[in-house]
């Protein structure tokens, strides 16, 4: 893997939990369509639930800096 080949790469990072576990293979990534979602149906459907407190938490701001990390 080229890691310029790819915009966001800390996404892509994995600890392997054996040392063999990638076999000696060559990996891609290929974005799956369950992120591709209708945000007006999105929306609507989180109109049905019941409202929950807004908050954020340490973990999340690091992992959102961690997400939007990118290589140009």
């Amino acid at each position: 893997m080229i890691l310029n080949e790819y915009k966001y790469p800390t996404a892509l990072l994995v600890k392997t939990l054996t040392a063999d576990a990638l076999d000696g293979r060559l990996w891609t990534y290929q974005e799956s369509p369950a992120y591709h979602i209708d945000q007006a149906a999105a929306l609507a459907y989180d109109d049905t639930l019941s409202p929950l407190e807004k908050k954020e938490t340490s973990d999340q701001v690091l992992f959102d800096l961690m997400a939007r990390s990118f290589v140009e």
